[in-house]
């Protein structure tokens, strides 16, 4: 299975979508049924693992689903989305399975919008990396910190099969490696930290590295104008990602232990 998110943000202007899709990128890459899904939300409530259905989607169409409209006790949630042919009982963990693994990835749509403006990437968290303890390594270009009238924020999204809610530090790093800052984040948590205290440091090539060793995640840049009327969304790729072919976890270790030494 793959699990979808809401990118919550502090300003209460911005809003919150998933738009989910109930058929496969390219179905000649793709061996599995073509059916009717549940969509289900999974939260974490009293150090457990919770879900709900929110409707069926037959095979072929698609569902947005705004944050707002979920009932009042989940808005201040952490939930994960995701389709399954399975009935799944309220108290079960979120599934790990290759239900939706499909070439390429089968993704949703992420969007973050307001009356006037919006910005979305697709983009999915497949449920592989529930039961691995990853580590974090993003070099971002994708802020934009020549402009006052710009705010940038950082997006970590972390979803773990344990429902814990535990700390971890995201060491955001310059390309010395010398550490500018250390954020504080959560497992099974869409953390959002305000960047604008980047804009202090006189650093020209404006590449910056967010690290840990601790937990990993999906990292995604979200960028706005004061007034909301522009916006983007960017996350950068595993370092795996990087190269087409040839040893690709290798390239990923020696990367990493560049950066964790």
């Amino acid at each position: 299975m793959n699990y979808f998110f809401f990118l919550d943000h502090p300003d209460k202007d911005l809003k919150s979508s998933v738009e989910i899709c109930n058929y496969e990128p390219i179905s000649n890459f793709y061996n599995k049924p073509q059916d009717k899904k549940n969509i289900y939300i999974f939260y974490i409530e009293s150090g457990s693992w919770k879900n709900e259905i929110i409707e069926e989607i037959d095979y072929g169409d698609r569902k947005i689903i705004e944050k707002n409209d979920l009932p009042n006790f989940l808005k201040n949630k952490n939930i994960f989305i995701s389709l399954s042919s399975r009935k799944i009982k309220s108290n079960h963990s979120p599934i790990i399975d290759n239900s939706l693994d499909s070439t390429p990835a089968w993704r949703s749509n992420i969007k973050i919008f307001n009356n006037n403006s919006s910005c979305s990437y697709q983009g999915e968290l497949p449920s592989s990396l529930l039961n691995k303890k990853l580590s974090l390594v993003s070099c971002s270009p994708f802020l934009q910190l020549d402009n006052d009238n710009f705010q940038n924020y950082f997006y970590l999204v972390n979803m773990y099969k344990e429902p814990i809610i535990e700390k971890f530090s995201v060491d955001i790093l310059d390309s010395n490696k010398n550490i500018l800052k250390q954020l504080t984040c959560y497992t099974n948590t869409i953390n959002c930290h305000d960047l604008t205290f980047l804009k202090e440091f006189n650093y020209k090539n404006k590449m910056f590295v967010f690290r840990s060793q601790s937990y990993g995640g999906i990292p995604i840049y979200f960028s706005k104008s004061s007034d909301n009327s522009q916006m983007s969304l960017e996350h950068t790729h595993p370092p795996t990602e990087y190269l087409f072919s040839g040893n690709r976890m290798f390239f990923q270790k020696r990367k990493k232990s560049h950066w964790f030494e």
